[in-house]
Protein backbone atom coordinates (compact mmCIF):
# COMPACT_ATOMS: atom_id res chain seq x y z
CA UNK A 1 0.00 0.00 0.00
CA UNK A 2 3.29 2.14 0.51
CA UNK A 3 4.02 2.11 -3.80
CA UNK A 4 6.95 -0.54 -2.50
CA UNK A 5 6.98 -2.99 -5.41
CA UNK A 6 8.21 -6.34 -4.45
CA UNK A 7 9.02 -9.41 -6.87
CA UNK A 8 8.35 -13.08 -5.66
CA UNK A 9 8.06 -16.45 -6.91
CA UNK A 10 5.68 -19.03 -6.53
CA UNK A 11 6.41 -22.75 -5.37
CA UNK A 12 3.82 -25.02 -6.26
CA UNK A 13 3.52 -28.67 -5.39
CA UNK A 14 0.70 -30.96 -7.28
CA UNK A 15 0.15 -34.80 -6.04
CA UNK A 16 -0.07 -36.64 -8.81
CA UNK A 17 -2.91 -39.20 -7.68
CA UNK A 18 -5.32 -36.86 -5.66
CA UNK A 19 -4.12 -33.61 -7.90
CA UNK A 20 -3.93 -31.86 -4.19
CA UNK A 21 -2.00 -28.76 -4.50
CA UNK A 22 0.18 -26.85 -1.82
CA UNK A 23 2.30 -23.38 -2.52
CA UNK A 24 3.87 -20.94 -1.02
CA UNK A 25 5.12 -17.40 -1.90
CA UNK A 26 9.16 -17.20 -1.49
CA UNK A 27 11.30 -14.40 -2.08
CA UNK A 28 14.59 -15.72 -4.35
CA UNK A 29 15.57 -19.17 -6.05
CA UNK A 30 17.83 -20.57 -3.84
CA UNK A 31 18.27 -24.05 -2.93
CA UNK A 32 17.99 -23.41 0.49
CA UNK A 33 14.93 -21.51 -0.18
CA UNK A 34 13.24 -24.96 -2.17
CA UNK A 35 14.54 -27.22 0.41
CA UNK A 36 13.08 -25.45 3.39
CA UNK A 37 9.61 -24.72 1.93
CA UNK A 38 9.78 -29.19 0.59
CA UNK A 39 9.98 -29.52 4.10
CA UNK A 40 7.00 -27.60 4.97
CA UNK A 41 5.08 -29.14 2.27
CA UNK A 42 6.20 -32.97 3.20
CA UNK A 43 5.51 -32.18 6.90
CA UNK A 44 1.82 -30.41 6.18
CA UNK A 45 1.17 -34.30 3.81
CA UNK A 46 2.54 -35.88 6.84
CA UNK A 47 4.55 -37.89 4.30
CA UNK A 48 7.11 -37.83 1.02
CA UNK A 49 5.97 -39.03 -2.63
CA UNK A 50 8.37 -41.21 -3.92
CA UNK A 51 9.04 -38.96 -7.03
CA UNK A 52 8.92 -34.91 -7.42
CA UNK A 53 8.51 -34.41 -10.93
CA UNK A 54 10.33 -30.73 -11.90
CA UNK A 55 11.74 -28.31 -14.66
CA UNK A 56 15.36 -27.93 -14.92
CA UNK A 57 15.24 -25.41 -12.18
CA UNK A 58 18.98 -24.49 -11.08
CA UNK A 59 18.55 -25.14 -7.97
CA UNK A 60 17.79 -29.06 -8.56
CA UNK A 61 20.13 -29.53 -12.11
CA UNK A 62 23.52 -28.34 -12.79
CA UNK A 63 23.09 -29.49 -16.07
CA UNK A 64 19.36 -30.07 -17.77
CA UNK A 65 18.24 -33.22 -18.70
CA UNK A 66 18.10 -33.75 -22.39
CA UNK A 67 17.25 -36.37 -25.14
CA UNK A 68 19.58 -38.96 -24.45
CA UNK A 69 21.19 -37.62 -21.25
CA UNK A 70 19.95 -37.79 -17.48
CA UNK A 71 21.43 -34.46 -16.84
CA UNK A 72 23.37 -34.01 -13.22
CA UNK A 73 21.43 -33.17 -10.50
CA UNK A 74 22.73 -30.74 -8.32
CA UNK A 75 25.16 -32.04 -5.43
CA UNK A 76 22.65 -30.38 -2.28
CA UNK A 77 19.42 -31.25 -4.23
CA UNK A 78 20.94 -35.40 -4.73
CA UNK A 79 22.08 -34.98 -0.52
CA UNK A 80 18.28 -33.88 -0.20
CA UNK A 81 16.66 -36.42 -1.96
CA UNK A 82 18.83 -38.89 -0.23
CA UNK A 83 17.87 -37.72 3.14
CA UNK A 84 14.27 -37.30 2.75
CA UNK A 85 13.97 -40.76 0.22
CA UNK A 86 12.39 -39.75 -2.65
CA UNK A 87 14.04 -39.01 -6.48
CA UNK A 88 14.35 -35.80 -8.36
CA UNK A 89 12.58 -36.47 -11.93
CA UNK A 90 13.41 -33.16 -14.64
CA UNK A 91 11.31 -32.82 -16.94
CA UNK A 92 13.32 -33.22 -20.39
CA UNK A 93 14.23 -30.09 -21.85
CA UNK A 94 12.67 -29.20 -24.75
CA UNK A 95 10.06 -31.23 -24.81
CA UNK A 96 7.13 -28.97 -24.25
CA UNK A 97 4.81 -32.10 -23.84
CA UNK A 98 6.76 -33.51 -20.90
CA UNK A 99 7.18 -30.10 -19.61
CA UNK A 100 3.90 -28.71 -19.71
CA UNK A 101 2.62 -31.51 -17.45
CA UNK A 102 3.81 -29.06 -14.46
CA UNK A 103 3.94 -26.32 -16.40
CA UNK A 104 -0.19 -26.65 -16.85
CA UNK A 105 -0.42 -26.71 -13.00
CA UNK A 106 0.88 -23.19 -12.60
CA UNK A 107 -2.29 -22.10 -14.88
CA UNK A 108 -4.48 -21.72 -11.65
CA UNK A 109 -2.10 -18.48 -10.18
CA UNK A 110 -2.80 -16.78 -13.52
CA UNK A 111 -5.76 -14.53 -11.75
CA UNK A 112 -3.50 -13.50 -9.00
CA UNK A 113 -2.01 -11.15 -11.94
CA UNK A 114 -5.16 -9.64 -11.86
CA UNK A 115 -4.33 -7.90 -8.49
CA UNK A 116 -0.86 -6.65 -9.44
CA UNK A 117 0.49 -3.72 -7.28
CA UNK A 118 -3.02 -3.77 -5.40
CA UNK A 119 -2.02 -6.27 -2.56
CA UNK A 120 0.22 -5.90 0.09
CA UNK A 121 2.66 -9.30 0.27
CA UNK A 122 0.82 -10.29 3.38
CA UNK A 123 -2.71 -10.28 0.52
CA UNK A 124 -1.09 -11.67 -1.70
CA UNK A 125 -0.45 -15.02 0.16
CA UNK A 126 -4.14 -14.91 1.59
CA UNK A 127 -5.40 -14.48 -1.87
CA UNK A 128 -3.27 -17.24 -3.11
CA UNK A 129 -4.13 -19.49 -0.43
CA UNK A 130 -7.64 -18.75 -0.73
CA UNK A 131 -7.02 -19.86 -4.63
CA UNK A 132 -5.25 -23.46 -3.66
CA UNK A 133 -7.98 -24.00 -1.30
CA UNK A 134 -10.74 -23.38 -3.92
CA UNK A 135 -8.86 -25.30 -6.22
CA UNK A 136 -8.64 -29.09 -3.82
CA UNK A 137 -12.56 -28.78 -2.71
CA UNK A 138 -13.39 -28.55 -6.94
CA UNK A 139 -13.81 -31.37 -8.94
CA UNK A 140 -10.53 -32.25 -10.70
CA UNK A 141 -10.82 -32.49 -14.52
CA UNK A 142 -7.97 -34.68 -14.44
CA UNK A 143 -9.31 -37.30 -12.00
CA UNK A 144 -13.67 -36.05 -12.16
CA UNK A 145 -12.91 -36.22 -8.48
CA UNK A 146 -12.05 -33.80 -5.35
CA UNK A 147 -8.65 -33.45 -4.65
CA UNK A 148 -8.95 -33.14 -0.75
CA UNK A 149 -11.29 -36.13 -0.64
CA UNK A 150 -8.29 -38.33 -2.80
CA UNK A 151 -5.90 -37.04 -0.29
CA UNK A 152 -6.24 -39.37 2.10
CA UNK A 153 -5.98 -42.48 0.29
CA UNK A 154 -2.93 -40.97 -1.44
CA UNK A 155 -1.12 -40.32 1.79
CA UNK A 156 -1.18 -43.92 2.62
CA UNK A 157 1.51 -44.20 -0.13
CA UNK A 158 3.76 -41.71 0.54
CA UNK A 159 6.97 -42.59 2.52
CA UNK A 160 7.42 -41.80 6.13
CA UNK A 161 9.03 -38.42 7.26
CA UNK A 162 12.95 -38.25 8.20
CA UNK A 163 13.79 -37.46 11.71
CA UNK A 164 13.32 -33.88 13.00
CA UNK A 165 16.98 -33.68 13.47
CA UNK A 166 17.03 -34.26 9.82
CA UNK A 167 13.93 -31.80 9.01
CA UNK A 168 15.36 -29.29 10.94
CA UNK A 169 18.74 -29.16 9.23
CA UNK A 170 17.31 -28.12 6.22
CA UNK A 171 15.03 -25.01 7.57
CA UNK A 172 16.22 -21.71 7.30
CA UNK A 173 16.58 -20.00 10.41
CA UNK A 174 14.73 -16.09 11.01
CA UNK A 175 15.81 -13.96 13.77
CA UNK A 176 13.41 -13.93 16.48
CA UNK A 177 12.57 -10.61 18.63
CA UNK A 178 10.12 -9.83 21.95
CA UNK A 179 8.49 -7.36 22.11
CA UNK A 180 9.12 -4.40 24.79
CA UNK A 181 6.21 -3.08 27.18
CA UNK A 182 6.53 0.04 24.21
CA UNK A 183 5.48 -2.76 21.68
CA UNK A 184 8.88 -2.35 20.10
CA UNK A 185 11.13 -5.28 18.78
CA UNK A 186 14.64 -4.37 18.54
CA UNK A 187 16.64 -5.35 15.18
CA UNK A 188 20.00 -4.06 13.82
CA UNK A 189 20.61 -1.40 16.20
CA UNK A 190 16.97 -0.08 15.67
CA UNK A 191 13.30 -0.77 16.97
CA UNK A 192 10.28 -1.12 15.24
CA UNK A 193 6.49 -0.48 16.42
CA UNK A 194 4.15 -3.39 16.41
CA UNK A 195 0.38 -3.37 17.36
CA UNK A 196 -0.91 -3.18 21.17
CA UNK A 197 -1.46 -7.09 22.43
CA UNK A 198 2.01 -8.38 21.47
CA UNK A 199 3.85 -7.44 24.87
CA UNK A 200 7.10 -9.89 25.87
CA UNK A 201 5.72 -12.48 23.20
CA UNK A 202 8.46 -13.52 20.79
CA UNK A 203 8.01 -12.48 16.96
CA UNK A 204 9.40 -13.82 13.91
CA UNK A 205 11.17 -11.42 11.37
CA UNK A 206 12.08 -11.60 7.58
CA UNK A 207 13.63 -9.11 5.32
CA UNK A 208 12.77 -8.18 2.06
CA UNK A 209 14.10 -5.48 -0.58
CA UNK A 210 14.72 -3.03 2.11
CA UNK A 211 11.85 -3.82 4.14
CA UNK A 212 11.34 -5.28 7.65
CA UNK A 213 8.11 -7.73 7.99
CA UNK A 214 6.98 -8.78 11.71
CA UNK A 215 5.25 -11.95 12.46
CA UNK A 216 3.26 -13.36 15.07
CA UNK A 217 3.57 -17.12 14.19
CA UNK A 218 2.94 -16.93 10.58
CA UNK A 219 0.74 -13.86 10.51
CA UNK A 220 2.23 -10.48 9.34
CA UNK A 221 1.28 -7.81 11.91
CA UNK A 222 3.55 -5.02 11.09
CA UNK A 223 5.96 -4.14 7.83
CA UNK A 224 8.46 -1.10 8.05
CA UNK A 225 11.06 0.82 5.52
CA UNK A 226 14.18 -0.88 7.06
CA UNK A 227 15.52 2.46 8.71
CA UNK A 228 18.80 3.81 10.72
CA UNK A 229 16.74 5.65 12.92
CA UNK A 230 16.89 4.39 16.77
CA UNK A 231 13.24 4.48 16.93
CA UNK A 232 10.25 4.04 13.97
CA UNK A 233 6.94 4.14 15.13
CA UNK A 234 3.81 3.67 12.66
CA UNK A 235 1.39 6.16 13.67
CA UNK A 236 -1.83 3.65 13.88
CA UNK A 237 0.07 1.77 16.12
CA UNK A 238 1.00 4.21 18.49
CA UNK A 239 -2.18 5.59 18.52
CA UNK A 240 -3.81 2.44 19.25
CA UNK A 241 -1.58 2.35 22.68
CA UNK A 242 -2.21 5.53 23.70
CA UNK A 243 -6.13 4.65 23.24
CA UNK A 244 -5.56 2.30 25.89
CA UNK A 245 -3.68 3.51 28.02
CA UNK A 246 -5.79 7.40 28.06
CA UNK A 247 -9.33 5.68 26.82
CA UNK A 248 -11.17 8.82 27.50
CA UNK A 249 -9.62 11.00 25.34
CA UNK A 250 -11.32 11.40 21.60
CA UNK A 251 -9.86 10.15 18.39
CA UNK A 252 -9.06 14.05 17.50
CA UNK A 253 -7.45 13.95 21.07
CA UNK A 254 -5.23 10.72 20.11
CA UNK A 255 -4.36 11.91 16.83
CA UNK A 256 -2.83 14.94 18.07
CA UNK A 257 -1.33 14.02 21.37
CA UNK A 258 0.09 10.97 19.04
CA UNK A 259 1.16 13.42 16.64
CA UNK A 260 3.18 15.63 19.43
CA UNK A 261 4.62 12.78 21.09
CA UNK A 262 6.09 11.16 18.48
CA UNK A 263 7.66 14.11 17.17
CA UNK A 264 9.43 14.99 20.13
CA UNK A 265 10.31 11.15 20.03
CA UNK A 266 11.84 11.86 16.53
CA UNK A 267 13.75 15.50 18.10
CA UNK A 268 15.53 12.85 19.97
CA UNK A 269 16.02 9.54 18.60
CA UNK A 270 16.61 10.90 15.10
CA UNK A 271 20.07 13.23 15.43
CA UNK A 272 23.15 11.62 13.79
CA UNK A 273 26.30 11.53 15.88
Amino acid sequence: HDGTHITFNILLMTLGYSRYKLAKVTFDRTTETLQDTLVEFFEQLQGVPHVLLTDNMKTVMVQPRLAGTKGQLHTKAEQFSSDFGFTFKPCMARRPQTKGKVESQMKILDEIHAYQGKLTIQEVEEQIQKIILRSNLAISQATRQIPSALLEKEKESLTPLPTKVIRDSYRIDHPKAKVSASNLISFRGSHYSVPPGYVAKSMTLKTIDKMLYIYDSTELIAQHPLSDKKVNYLPSHYEAQLQKTIPYLSSEDVKAKAKSNLEKIGAIYDTTD
